[in-house]
């Protein structure tokens, strides 16, 4: 296993998040009296305010080095040393330790290249299809495993207003009812139409998606579920 672990260190390390999605988030107070051009403007800039998603692509790149880090460290033989002496570990001790980072770095390399497959599924009496993602997850011992599956709603392009709130879920732990495709008239009395319009803690926040096809909605929003299923794990 502790060959396995060198190599699992090596391929964390050549791991990274194609974003593929991009969530831009204002609260509504800043932008309603502004002109169409300046909210177009604020909503086309990108940056780490407004980037939803960034901020928990931070987290994981986060752990990412600090995980390949710590495994580096592991094998330097003054560490090892170190380990030995001072908490008295057996040979047993180590295999499991070691057994223990071979499956911390096999889970976190899955949140960035999620283990899943879609399907279909269908209402009795109906003919429409729901798209289904079933995402597989490793067990303590290196196994993989069907964790669960979840619903993206209708198939197709019908469906991404569900994926788009699975995909923000993390930040609407206390939120109103959503409003897709919000129509709002600017200052100069010009249009416009917002992706998600919702209130969070009280506070009315819009949202437009960048790059947003159904299957680009779906990718993101699992990797986002197995970067939570990491987090429970790890009690992070």
């Amino acid at each position: 296993m502790i060959l396995d672990l060198k190599q699992l260190n090596v391929e964390l390390k050549q791991k990274q998040i194609i974003n593929n999605v991009l969530v831009i988030g204002y609260p509504f107070h800043i932008i309603e009296n502004k002109k169409r051009s300046e909210i177009k403007r604020m909503l086309d800039s990108i940056t780490k305010e407004n980037n939803f998603l960034d901020q928990i692509y931070n987290e994981i790149e986060t752990e990412r080095l600090r995980l390949i880090e710590e495994v580096d460290n592991f094998y330097s033989s003054s560490v090892a040393d170190k380990i030995f002496l001072e908490n008295k570990f057996t040979i047993e001790d180590l295999i499991k330790k070691t057994n223990d980072f071979a499956v911390r770095l096999m889970k976190l390399s899955l949140v960035y290249n999620p283990d899943f497959y879609k399907s279909f599924s269908s209402k009795k009496g109906s003919d429409s299809k729901y798209d289904m993602v079933k995402i597989n997850w490793i067990d303590d011992d290196g196994k993989k495993f069907r964790k669960f599956a979840k619903n993206f709603g209708k198939e197709g392009k019908e469906g991404t207003e569900k994926s788009l709130l699975k995909i923000l879920e993390e930040f609407l732990d206390n939120s109103g009812e959503p409003i897709f495709e919000k129509k709002f008239k600017t200052t100069d009395d010009l249009p416009l139409i917002f992706d998600l319009y919702i209130s969070i803690d009280g506070v009315d926040w819009v949202f437009e998606t960048k790059r947003s096809s159904k299957e680009n909605f779906i990718n993101t929003a699992v990797i986002l579920e197995t970067w939570k299923l990491y987090k429970n794990d790890y009690g992070i």
